[in-house]
């Protein structure tokens, strides 16, 4: 096998699907006002996180409020939160985590010695409205003009403007360390081999495993940063050390980290995994059906990713295993007639693999220039 093979459902891959994400951001926290404008205000373009951002997200807001003691005094609570979620927040499995965090925030807040919310204020830190208009010139309306914020609803009528006097507003992003529970045995080692920046050919990082998460990217809190010409997102991918043991989580959304595979291995193919052909196609398996649940255990030559969801679909009585995958993203250097507008195995007869390719001899034949004749193959074990 020779595709490019990476789990849909880890990503979130809006250069493919091309989707608007703030609608699904805003309804899954429900009627919280407060979290939506926090999530989109720190995170818009994401639907996950990780999870030392997302509480450094919460400390910038305890900053503006001038309780920085609130934020130390729940770091305890905050690091169990992050192992629990396995140090990925994502706006779609943590939504009552995020919810419940930023009430408790706001309710901090709310009663603190500044009494007031950050996420609903403006905040001006000229000393008087004379200076400010010197400053950004003075506003001009019409005679008689008026602004009702009433008619947009209770939240932006409740938005305030704040004069701020305290100095020492710490809002420089820092990187939270988080120990891990269990330090592995043995250290993880990545190598820049196939890159098209010169200077990242052959680096390599060392990750040693006593930190919970080592972030690799663009970002300043990035553990290895990587100054890449926006290529990477800031937060590409993190490196969990969870139970002595390594895990690699994606979080790039406009070039995403995959899994190549090549002769020697094989995946696992998943519900909503996604395959990538030649870097030209990408094929999304919408329909994954067993004829049993899987038991084959993850070795060197074979992987399975997120064995942890466990969400496999298994046949009715007198039904066949099947799979389906269909075409959601194509070069616009290629022409879209030449690929299968949709992938369809089942398992009647006795034929168990089926060849992927160029070649018109193949099974599955993708008239590419950039797939091989012979590229991959799809195989079913019982």
């Amino acid at each position: 096998m020779h595709p490019w093979a990476y789990d849909l459902d880890a990503v979130d891959i809006k250069y493919i699907v091309n989707n608007n994400l703030e609608k699904q951001i805003c309804g899954s926290f429900g009627l919280s006002d407060d979290a939506q404008i926090f999530w989109l205000s720190f995170f818009k373009p994401q639907l996950s996180c990780s999870a030392d951002e997302f509480f450094e997200a919460v400390r910038q807001l305890y900053e503006m409020a001038n309780l920085p003691g609130q934020f130390a005094s729940q770091f305890k609570t905050f690091e169990a939160q992050m192992s629990s979620s396995s140090f990925v927040i994502s706006v779609e499995k943590d939504s009552a985590l995020i919810n419940e965090t930023i009430a408790e925030m706001v309710n901090r807040l709310s009663s603190g010695k500044g009494s007031f919310n950050p996420l609903t204020c403006q905040f001006k830190t000229c000393d008087s409205k004379e200076s400010c208009y010197n400053k950004v010139g003075a506003y001009s309306f019409n005679p008689g003009f008026t602004f009702d914020l009433s008619k947009f609803g209770a939240s932006l009528s409740n938005l305030k403007l704040i004069e701020t006097s305290h100095p020492s507003c710490d809002l420089q992003r820092k990187l939270i360390h988080i120990r891990a529970n269990q330090i592995p045995k043995q250290r993880l080692k990545l190598k820049f081999e196939a890159v098209d920046t010169e200077e990242l050919k052959n680096i390599e990082i060392s990750v040693d495993g006593d930190h919970a998460i080592y972030k690799v990217g663009e970002g300043e809190t990035s553990n290895y940063h990587i100054p890449n010409d926006k290529k990477l997102w800031e937060t590409q991918f993190i490196v969990c050390s969870k139970n002595g043991q390594y895990f690699l989580r994606d979080m790039g959304f406009v070039h995403n980290s995959r899994v190549k595979l090549d002769s020697r291995c094989e995946v696992q193919i998943q519900r909503d995994s996604v395959v990538d052909l030649g870097k030209v196609v990408h094929y999304h398996f919408d329909k994954v059906v067993h004829e049993k649940i899987p038991d084959q255990a993850s070795n060197e030559g074979f992987y399975v990713l997120r064995p942890e969801l466990g969400n496999y679909e298994c046949a009715d009585e007198g039904d066949l295993p099947e799979i389906r995958a269909r075409p959601v993203w194509v070069s616009s250097d290629e022409i879209q007639d030449n690929i299968q507008k949709e992938i369809f195995v089942d398992t009647m007869g006795s034929k168990r693999s089926h060849s992927l390719g160029r070649s018109m001899k193949r099974d599955i034949q993708i008239k590419l220039k950039a797939v091989s004749a012979d590229h991959c193959g799809i195989h079913y074990s019982p």
